[in-house]
């Protein structure tokens, strides 16, 4: 399949924070982004969601989220059994594998 012009790739990562209302009484936890619940989604090249998580504060870091993923382990057992063929999409915020593509930046 080809997807954002990528031959052979098969879903995308995407993180995101819902809004929330302000609160300025307590810009502590509005700056450490603590009200906010993060979700974790996979979807196929088809966009269809194939996978959410959505356990993590919104202070955990994005890679960690990842790499707790039942996603990411079904990846990287794909590719250590020689089907090398499948391909995910990220952000930056993501470390590069062989299986998951990230952009450069500042290119």
């Amino acid at each position: 399949m080809n997807v954002f012009a990528i031959q052979d790739v098969e879903g995308a990562e995407q993180l995101n924070n819902p809004r929330r209302r302000h609160n300025p009484q307590n810009p502590y936890e509005e700056l450490n982004e603590r009200q906010f619940i993060k979700f974790f989604r996979t979807c196929d090249s088809s966009l269809k969601i194939i996978n959410v998580n959505a356990r993590y504060p919104g202070s955990t870091n994005d890679a960690y989220i990842w790499n707790q993923c039942n996603v990411h382990g079904l990846m990287q057992q794909l590719h250590q059994v020689g089907h090398t063929y499948y391909f995910l999409l990220g952000d930056s915020g993501y470390p590069l594998r062989s299986w998951f593509l990230t952009p450069f930046n500042n290119v």
